[in-house]
């Protein structure tokens, strides 16, 4: 069986993963956490504010509550919230990277995905590379190059999350990622007729 440890967390199956923007109360997340949410996302492309210390002590509230914290700044194209140039992504991520226990990176932003996974390395922190596809979920032959591009970057994991055109691809999503289990791979199906993923996964 595949086991990925992000922070001091071990996951042997997969977790529920909670996405905040920062303006979430910590009542709130607490709540996702008894319901049981597993892992923070840190969405840092929809925090209101980007100020440095702001950002660092929202970061250092949500890390009180002892659930592993994943970091990424989505570009616009990935349904970010704010299009920041890549040399203030990487600023921002070299920033927030000490504060947190992974990172996230789009597969699209390979040059910036080349200069952030050795920091995060080195740092002894996991590096999550991702590919998204808001129109389709591209044949198995096609899914396969996306993995392999994401690990030959470095990733400790693989997050591709597409979109059914059919039912017969959220199917074809999970009989992909049972294939490919032993290694770092989260997938998931977006939209109406993806919601059966997230609870089958």
């Amino acid at each position: 069986m595949f086991l990925i440890k992000i922070g001091k967390v071990s996951l042997r199956r997969p977790a529920i993963v909670v996405t905040v923007s920062g303006g979430e109360t910590l009542s709130q997340v607490r709540k996702a956490k008894r319901l049981g949410a597993k892992i923070l996302e840190l969405r840092l492309d929809r925090f209101s504010l980007l100020e440095v210390t702001l950002v660092l002590n929202k970061i250092q509230s949500y890390r009180k509550l002892g659930m592993p914290l994943i970091a990424t700044i989505r570009r616009r194209a990935e349904r970010g919230g704010r299009d920041l140039p890549d040399e203030k992504r990487l600023k921002l991520f070299k920033t927030v990277l000490p504060s947190v226990d992974a990172i996230d990176v789009e597969l699209a932003s390979k040059k910036l995905a080349k200069r952030l996974i050795p920091l995060a390395h080195h740092q002894k922190r996991r590096a999550m590379v991702s590919y998204h596809n808001f129109s389709s979920t591209p044949p198995d032959k096609t899914l396969k190059k996306i993995l392999l591009r994401a690990e030959r970057l470095g990733a400790d994991l693989v997050k591709i999350a597409v979109t059914p055109s059919r039912e017969g691809d959220v199917g074809r999503l999970l009989l992909f990622t049972y294939r490919h289990r032993k290694r770092g791979l989260v997938t998931i199906s977006m939209g109406k007729k993806g919601r059966s993923s997230r609870v089958l996964g």
